[in-house]
Formats: C-alpha cells, structure tokens, sequence
C-alpha cells in the first residue's frame, strides 16, 4: 500500500538552534520515501520575520539560574550552566528566548551594549583558594571578568556586573574557575544561590 501524509506545525526556536524532521510506522515493513518528482517528498520550513523585528528601545532581558549543584574539575574554566529559566518562576524570564539552557549560550538579538550581572556560589574542600566568574564568547575566548575572590573560604559566593557591546548574533557564556578540591557550584529550587541576568534596553 503506498500512502502520502502530510504534517505542519510551529515551533519556537532561538538563534542557533537545529531542528530535525523523522517520520517512523509501526507495521507494515520498511518505511520508504519516493524520489524523482517535485511533489512526493518535500519540506518547507518558512519564518514570519516581521514579527522577530526588535525595537531601538525594546527591552531584552533574560533572567536564569542554577537549580542543582554542578561540579567541574579542579583549576579548569568550565561552562557555567543556568538550567532555570522563564518557565520555572515568575521571578526569571527570558523576553526573546536568547539564552540556552542546556547549553548555557546567550544569543545576542540585537546589537548594542548589554549589562550581564552574574553569581556564583562555589563549594570546595579546602580553604583559601581562588576562584573566579567570567564571560567568554562562544569559543572560549575571554571577553570580561564578572568577579574573583583570593583565598575563599569552603563556601562562598563571588559575583559582579560587567557591561559590554554585542553584535547582533553574537554568542557569549559564562564560565567559572576553582582552584580548589572537589568544586562545585551550589544550586536550589529558590533561584537565589547562582544566578544570571542580562539586560539591555538598546542603548
């Protein structure tokens, strides 16, 4: 038996982001695609672009944080992964969905200067070691230090404020450095310990 089907939806996605279409059947034997004209397999993947238009003044905020624990090797700048977003509290937003949670990377929708505000609580064995938060781009390159702190106790939280310019499409995270045993960053449900917020009103 040979049969079409055809299937449409809409899905929010963020720069960067890859999608896949799979088809699968249950029975029947091998599911196979018909080749050889311009109408038995195709796809068509289309974007209202009007509606994606960013104001001069429109505010873009994201606000996440850390809701378990996360920990990393020793003296090795890690990925610092804000896995919280919007969807978990009235407290946190993301008002163009520009920051991945799974990925801990910040997609710059428009150009223009952006305040980035983060916190870390770190954790470690031993006392009096270093550690430090920074922004880098998407390949690691360091763009700013957010905040550093010599000879921390086994518990503490370092952060700070840094402004910096992005194109739009720029990508940046956050990343973190303990030179400590065993570290780790503190997370909880309250989004207070470990958090981000990036902020920018198109100045």
């Amino acid at each position: 038996t040979v049969s079409s089907l055809a299937v449409s939806g809409i899905v929010k996605v963020v720069a960067g982001d890859q999608i896949t279409l799979e088809a699968y059947q249950t029975s029947g034997g091998n599911l196979n695609y018909s080749t050889g004209t311009d109408v038995a397999t195709t796809l068509s993947i289309s974007s209202d672009a009007g509606n994606q238009a960013i104001t001069a003044g429109e505010r873009i905020s994201v606000k996440a944080s850390r809701t378990t624990s996360q920990s990393y090797s020793s003296a090795t700048m890690t990925d610092l992964i804000f896995d919280s977003d919007s969807s978990a509290s009235r407290f946190e937003e993301d008002t163009h969905g520009a920051y991945n949670t799974t990925t801990g990377v910040f997609t710059a929708p428009r150009a223009g200067r952006y305040l980035i505000c983060a916190a870390a609580h770190f954790t470690h064995n031993v006392a009096n070691t270093n550690c430090q938060i920074v922004v880098t781009d998407s390949s690691n390159n360091y763009i700013a230090l957010i905040g550093y702190h010599q000879q921390t106790p086994t518990s503490h939280t370092v952060g700070g404020s840094v402004s910096v310019y992005l194109t739009a499409g720029q990508q940046i995270k956050i990343r973190v450095r303990d030179d400590g045993a065993s570290p780790a960053i503190y997370g909880d449900t309250t989004q207070q310990a470990t958090y981000l917020s990036i902020i920018s009103d198109g100045i």
